[in-house]
Parts: C-alpha cells; sequence; structure tokens
C-alpha cells in the first residue's frame, strides 16, 4: 500500500515537473526523489545485540522488591547486583569488564526493555540510575580488564579474603581498603564503579552460583537466586499495557542508599559540628547545675543536723544522706556489673527475654512498645499487657505461722527510700509527716530493720499503671519471715 502511494504520486509529480519550462532541472530532482523512495524501501541492516547474558538475573525477584515502597535503597541493590552479575559473565569469556563503547546505550535499553516486561517500574530504573549509577562497562582508574585488575597492588589480598569459602565481614574490609587505595573518599560515583569492578573481576572466575553468592555479599542483598525460566526476549516490543504503564504503582519513590552519598559528605559534618556545640553547651549546663545541687544539699545537711534529731539504728544498717527534710541513700553495689543486654546484637533462632520489675519512668526500655521495637520476643515486666505479667510476692516462699516481732523502735514508722529523685510527691508528703511531729526513721535496708516497726511508709517513686511498690511485700516479709 505504501508503495503503491508512492508511486501515484509519482506519476502526479512527473506530469507537473514535465509541464514545466525547466524540464532538466526538474527531471534531475524527480530522480533524486525516486533515488530516496528506493533507499526508504530497501530493508535496514540488522541491529546490534547486547552481549550481556541475562539468563541468571531473576528481575522476577527485582521486581517483586521493587514493587512497593517498603525498602527503596534494597531495589537499587538487588538491581545492580544481577547487572554486575552479567557484567562478570561477559568477563569471563571476553577479559574485559564490560562492553564496548558503542554497545552501551544498546545494552542499557535492553537490560530497561527487560525489566519492564518483568514489571519493574520504569521510573526505578530512571531513579536507581541505570546507565549512570548501575553501568555495563566499567573504569577503575584506567583498569578496564580482568588481567589489569588482578595486577593491580594490593588486589590480592582480595583474591585471598574472597576465595570461596569466606567470610563476608573479610572480604568486604579487604575491598575497601583495595578501593581506597586508588580513589578518593570524595568520589562516590568512582568508588561505586570500582566496587562493582572489584566484584566482576572475583566473579568472572568463578561459577555463576559462587558469582550470586559473591554479590550477596558485596551488595548486602540476599535470597540471589537464577531465574526459574529464560526471560522474555528483549527485542520483543512490550504490549501497550506495559508501555503505557510499567507498574500499577506509577508514584513509586525510589531512594538508592548510594546516590545520596553526596548530600551526605556536606550534612553529616554540619550535623557533628551541631551535636559537638550542642553537647559543649549541655555540659556546661549541667555543671551550673550540679554545683547548684551540691550547694542545696550542704544546707539541707547543715540545716538537717539541727532540726532532725539522731536517729537510733539497728545494728549492721548504712547510714544515709540527707534530701531535703528525709533521709535519702545515693549510690550503687560495687558487686555489682552493668547490664548490657540492651547494646547486644539478637541471635538468630534464639527468643531474646525482657524482664525487669522496675518503671517505664526511670528505665525506657521497660514500655512495651520501646521493647517492641528492640526485637524482644517475650517481655515480662510489671504491666499486665506483658506478654508474662511478673508477680511481686508468692507466699509459698515464706512462713505464713511465723509469730509477730515485739516493736522496739521508738518512732511510729520506718521509710525506705535509695531513689532521690522521685517524680511524685513522695519526699514531700514524709516532710509534712515530720512537720506534724510523726517521727520517722529512714533507712536503706529494708526487711532487716521493718521488723521492728509498727508502720512502713510504702511511697513509691512514680506513679504507674500496674506499677505496684515492692515495699508494700516487704513489709509482708519482716513480719512472717522473721521468727
Amino acid at each position: 500500500a505504501t508503495l503503491a502511494i508512492d508511486l501515484s504520486f509519482i506519476k502526479y509529480l512527473s506530469f507537473n515537473l514535465c509541464s514545466s519550462p525547466m524540464v532538466l532541472h526538474k527531471q534531475a530532482l524527480l530522480l533524486t526523489f525516486i533515488s530516496v523512495l528506493g533507499i526508504h524501501q530497501l530493508p535496514l541492516p540488522a541491529e546490534a545485540e547486547c552481549p550481556l547474558d541475562l539468563t541468571s538475573s531473576n528481575f522476577t525477584l527485582v521486581a517483586s522488591v521493587c514493587s512497593t515502597n517498603a525498602d527503596r535503597a534494597k531495589c537499587c541493590r538487588y538491581m545492580n547486583a544481577f547487572v554486575a552479575v552479567s557484567v562478570s559473565r561477559y568477563a569471563n569469556h571476553t577479559a574485559d569488564l564490560g562492553v564496548a563503547p558503542d554497545l552501551t546505550s544498546i545494552c542499557i535499553t535492553t537490560i530497561s526493555r527487560t525489566m519492564e516486561l518483568y514489571g519493574i517500574p520504569t521510573n526505578a530504573t530512571l531513579f536507581c540510575g541505570l546507565g549512570t549509577k548501575i553501568l555495563v562497562s566499567y573504569d577503575c582508574e584506567d583498569l578496564t580488564t580482568v588481567t589489569q585488575m588482578l595486577r593491580s597492588p594490593k588486589f590480592g589480598d582480595v583474591s585471598r579474603n574472597c576465595e570461596l569459602p569466606f567470610r563476608c565481614k573479610s572480604c568486604l574490609n579487604s575491598g575497601i581498603t583495595y578501593i581506597r587505595s586508588l580513589v578518593d573518599r570524595g568520589n562516590n560515583i568512582k568508588m561505586s564503579t570500582c566496587r562493582d569492578a572489584t566484584y566482576a573481576a572475583l566473579a568472572s572466575r568463578v561459577d555463576t552460583t559462587s558469582a550470586l553468592e559473591l554479590a550477596s555479599c558485596f551488595f548486602n542483598v540476599s535470597e540471589l537466586t537464577t531465574t526459574p525460566e529464560f526471560p522474555p526476549s528483549p527485542e520483543a516490543s512490550p504490549s501497550p499495557e506495559l508501555a503505557d504503564s510499567p507498574s500499577g504503582n506509577d508514584d513509586i519513590v525510589l531512594s538508592p542508599r548510594r546516590s545520596h552519598h553526596g548530600y551526605h559528605l556536606t550534612v553529616v559534618p554540619a550535623i557533628g559540628i551541631a551535636v559537638t556545640v550542642f553537647s559543649v553547651m549541655m555540659l556546661a549546663v549541667l555543671i551550673v547545675l550540679i554545683q547548684r545541687k551540691k550547694r542545696e544539699l550542704d544546707d539541707d545537711d547543715s540545716e538537717g543536723k539541727d532540726h532532725n534529731p539522731t536517729k537510733t539504728l539497728p545494728s549492721s544498717l548504712p547510714k544515709v544522706m540527707m534530701i531535703h527534710e528525709v533521709d535519702c541513700a545515693i549510690g550503687m553495689k560495687s558487686n555489682t556489673t552493668p547490664d548490657a543486654a540492651f547494646g547486644l546484637s539478637h541471635q538468630p533462632g534464639t527468643l531474646s527475654i525482657l524482664r525487669s520489675m522496675e518503671s517505664a519512668r526511670y528505665y525506657l526500655q521497660n514500655n512495651l512498645a520501646q521493647a517492641r521495637r528492640k526485637g524482644y520476643d517475650i517481655v515480662m515486666t510489671t504491666s499486665l499487657s506483658s506478654d508474662v505479667p511478673v508477680g511481686y510476692f508468692s507466699w509459698a516462699e515464706y512462713d505464713v505461722m511465723a509469730p509477730v516481732q515485739p516493736k522496739t523502735e521508738k518512732a511510729l514508722a520506718a521509710a525506705f527510700i535509695s531513689n532521690c529523685i522521685a517524680q511524685n510527691f513522695r519526699l514531700q508528703a514524709l516532710e509534712a509527716l515530720m512537720e506534724a511531729n510523726v517521727t520517722i526513721d529512714s533507712y536503706v535496708e529494708k526487711v532487716e530493720a521493718l521488723k521492728h516497726y509498727k508502720f512502713s511508709l510504702a511511697f513509691e517513686n512514680t506513679n504507674e499503671e500496674d506499677y505496684v511498690t515492692e515495699k508494700f511485700f516487704q513489709s509482708l516479709v519482716a513480719v512472717m519471715q522473721y521468727s
């Protein structure tokens, strides 16, 4: 049909040209036009193909990772990993770290079309930098072949540490040391390219399964497997639906981790300076507050000596420090070690359990939501919403038939305070009782002293749901444990 239209147009043009006075020039123009049409009708030479082997790239896995916004950087890492695997397979046959320059755009187009056919959004490939950051040809400081990489200084350490079976951490550390010996730290694009070139040089000497294992380490991705079936032909045109809308989620926003390195280089120093200045200011404020508090404690101590009579303490009970009008002990036991549970990483396959009877006001990790965020599988606190609520008292532990001990102390009540920074009114309540001429002794060691008093002022340092003071149950222990 096209040829018939062209011939009819030629007849019309020939008739008009022949009727013109300048027949010779018009005939030459006619011959030129016919030549152009003839060239247009000739078949074009076959388009060059991308030499990269994409059959080992599981783009179905990439599509599943890139289909949501859950982990945007992970999408780019998977994409980069499979492209690097295909380059390493090419290097295995040619010893070149990538395709020739005239094939670069063809390979980028082929990979992009293949990803579209598997449902990977077009804006994902654009954002991840397919062709700009994710390359198909690696030039690491003029090292463009596997042989050049293997003969470069310090690459022998990388080969030894990354020889299968290998420890990923040791392999990565040696790779980072090698790349930093070639590239300045500020050039993040070049460092990323050299990272890919290092991987391709190593993976070119092993089989596909081992190459995928290396890629899992180098690009921080897991579950790398070969595609269960051959990918659709890259030359095949995508369906109109795929061409118009590669994915139902057109508004996906992907953020590759390495694409922000330049931004991090400018923001991180500024954040560091701000944190340092803030820390210095807070230190100065703390010094002022500590000095002021020290003066207040000194004043209260001097006044307390005149205000409160000296108490007759039971034997072997520790001395206490005055806080306001109430004695309070400050310090820590020397035979205890810090609890480092919150700094330990959770071992896979092992349940992690948090058990505590302290208030979440002082120990934020005891908050149920906070404990969940930290990854604890089982939470045991005083909250009744815990997986296993922790009780305060067990009658089975004590002799309930023990006789009541005589009350020998002159003071009417005893108060036991070990936390001097209460978040409620308990210190003020004790002060009010003392101002009302109620004699109160205060100690640190509870059970030993409680049996000598008629009353125990069991004031807790904070008010919290399901958090009952243990002092109430310690009073029961003091009554029933000692005979």
